[in-house]
């Protein structure tokens, strides 16, 4: 039996064995995430579907090959499975908050972008405002929450919702911030689909990321990894493919989403001057890579442009200063990482204090920097730079004020583009 025969193989029943165990584990984190519930009738119908993929995979190992209609039979399940569990669990989660209102539990962000197209809306500023009196003050009953007095988020994603509430209040009477959400996870899915090959394959990684235990459950409560994770991988896939100005334009709007985006730029740079005729001068290799990535600045100009003219010290103090520690209503030191080692260790006065942990990003971050720019300039290839990506924002983040849980759920995500990339190179 070949090696490539017991590849197909194993892939065969890997796709199945992680579609059955997360989609499992996924109706199991209603303990953890109370957004995340399933109801018990809907057992019966997920493992009856889980046993026809597993039929499924047995015939394809007895026939040797998967024909048109068992191809169709496993997207059809597999799209029936994610229905019936994140799509379910994510429309009674919007359903129930807006018959509960915020009793309901949700993420205090998916608020504050709420109110903050409300203020677009009424012409105000939400990087001047501030958030007393609105909802984003009754949760969790919290008085002291930052985010009342900073609105964190970048000016498109903003705006992108602002875009997607309009017909949602004209729909269905309300807007809630995950609709913006599940249209870009949607959009991903199509992603991943079409650009890995065998089906079977195709299940592995669509369940690897949409059953995800790292990200799902926060995805359902509101968090927004998932969106600028959506910009940045169309964007390498459009690199890839040499179709530079949507490469541009995705990376721009990633850019001007959230700020954990910022950290690809080096690598991705990097690898468009390398990639250049090792023959040209420096010079025109730079004249060359901004030919093709002048729109990556005009995006940037238009999304950050504006606000800045509006009010450039609230905007800078909001995207910059607040997550960096440099106010007094800074957001506090907490999570993973060197930071509450250095809080436990009584080197910092108090969660809300001024530390300069710019100082250890620039050194140890600085040093990670550099080797996977090495690794990349030897080996240009997406899953390189992804993985290089994911490393610096793993080391910058562990440096940081504050690294929260759903950070390790967005490097799981980069991980997985990566190796969707790999497979692709390996290919």
């Amino acid at each position: 039996m070949s090696v490539e025969k017991n590849l197909a193989d194993k892939f065969n029943f890997l796709d199945f064995g992680v579609l059955f165990i997360l989609s499992f584990l996924f109706t199991q984190a209603h303990q953890v995430f109370p957004t995340s519930t399933f109801p018990d009738y809907l057992y019966l119908p997920l493992f009856g579907l889980l046993l026809i993929y597993l039929f499924l995979c047995l015939t394809k190992l007895l026939k040797n090959n998967d024909n048109n209609w068992t191809k169709f039979a496993k997207i059809l399940i597999f799209s029936l499975i994610l229905a019936i569990t994140v799509g379910r669990t994510a429309y009674s989660a919007i359903k129930l908050r807006h018959r509960l209102g915020n009793d309901y539990p949700v993420h205090d962000n998916p608020i504050q972008i709420e109110e903050g197209v409300k203020y677009l809306l009424q012409g105000k500023n939400p990087y001047s405002e501030n958030y007393l009196n609105t909802p984003l003050e009754a949760w969790h009953n919290w008085k002291e929450n930052p985010a009342l007095y900073h609105f964190v988020t970048l000016p498109f994603y903003l705006l992108f919702s602002l875009l997607i509430s309009l017909p949602a209040n004209l729909i269905f009477g309300f807007f809630d911030e995950r609709m913006v959400h599940i249209i870009v996870f949607l959009i991903t899915i199509s992603l991943i689909y079409k650009l890995v090959k065998p089906v079977s394959k195709k299940i592995f990684y669509l369940s690897l990321f949409s059953f995800n235990p790292l990200f799902i459950h926060f995805f359902i409560e509101g968090r927004n990894d998932v969106f600028v994770f959506n910009l940045l991988f169309m964007s390498l896939l459009f690199l890839r493919n040499k179709r530079y100005f949507w490469s541009a334009l995705s990376l721009g709007l990633a850019t001007a989403s959230k700020q954990s985006s910022w950290l690809i730029l080096p690598f991705y740079f990097s690898y468009l001057y390398w990639r250049e005729d090792f023959k040209l001068k420096f010079i025109d290799k730079l004249k060359k890579v901004f030919q093709k990535t002048w729109f990556f600045l005009l995006i940037i100009i238009l999304m950050f442009g504006p606000f800045l003219i509006w009010d450039s010290k609230s905007f800078i103090e909001d995207i910059y200063l607040y997550p960096a520690g440099g106010l007094k209503t800074s957001y506090m030191i907490k999570g993973f990482g060197l930071s509450p080692l250095l809080l436990k260790l009584g080197l910092i006065e108090s969660a809300t204090a001024y530390y300069p942990f710019w100082i250890w990003q620039i050194t140890l971050g600085g040093l990670v920097l550099a080797g996977m720019l090495i690794i990349l300039r030897k080996r240009l290839k997406m899953s390189v730079l992804s993985f290089s990506y994911m490393a610096f924002l793993w080391t910058f983040w562990l440096l940081s004020r504050f690294f929260n849980d759903n950070y390790v759920g967005y490097l799981s995500m980069i991980f997985i583009m990566a190796m969707i990339f790999l497979e692709n190179d390996l290919a």
